[in-house]
C-alpha cells in the first residue's frame, strides 16, 4: 500500500485481499457493509474453535474456584480480507514495507478516532499458505469458488 503513488491512491473504499486465499465471499457485499457501517477500516474475520484436550482448574491464588473439562474456545480470526477507506492510507509509510497487522493495531489504539469494524465471514474459506493446504486448493476452488462464479466443472476434473 505504501508503494501506491499519491496520484493513484483510491478516493473511495478499497478492498485488499491476501494473495494466498480462496473464498466465495462477494467482495461487493463486504465493501457495501463497510460503507453502510461508516467504518474507516473493516476486517473480514472467520470463526475459529480451539479445543483444549484436558480439564483445567480455575484458580485464585492457590485456591481452586472451579474446573473446566476439555473446554472449547471460540474466536473470530483474521481472514486476510480488509476494506480500507482512503483516510487509512495516510497512515501507511510511503515507499517501504508495512504490515497490515501494524496498520490495524495503529488504528485500534485507545487514542485513535478511527472506526474499526468486523465483518463475519460465513462463506467457505481456504488458505493456501502452506504446501499441504496448497494441494487442497484446487478441490476447494471447484467445490466452492467456481460454482459461486457460475463456472461449470472442467472436463475430466473434479465435479
Amino acid at each position: 500500500l505504501g508503494l501506491i503513488p499519491p496520484d493513484l491512491r483510491p478516493t473511495t473504499p478499497v478492498v485488499v485481499v491476501n494473495g494466498d486465499l480462496l473464498t466465495s465471499l462477494r467482495l461487493a457485499a463486504f465493501r457495501d457493509f463497510h460503507i453502510a457501517a461508516d467504518y474507516d477500516l473493516t476486517l473480514c474475520c472467520r470463526p475459529y474453535e480451539v479445543s483444549v484436550p484436558f480439564g483445567y482448574p480455575i484458580v485464585e491464588g492457590d485456591l481452586v474456584t472451579g474446573f473446566r473439562e476439555k473446554p472449547k474456545f471460540h474466536y473470530l480470526v483474521n481472514s486476510g480480507i480488509y476494506c480500507l477507506s482512503p483516510s487509512i492510507l495516510e497512515g501507511v509509510p510511503a515507499g517501504k514495507p508495512y504490515n497490515m497487522t501494524d496498520l490495524i493495531e495503529q488504528h485500534c489504539r485507545a487514542n485513535s478516532e478511527t472506526r474499526v469494524g468486523v465483518f463475519p465471514l460465513r462463506e467457505p474459506f481456504h488458505e493456501i499458505g502452506r504446501m499441504e493446504t496448497y494441494k487442497e486448493g484446487e478441490a476447494f476452488y471447484w467445490a466452492h469458488v467456481a460454482p459461486a462464479l457460475g463456472i461449470p466443472p472442467k472436463e475430466g476434473g473434479p465435479k
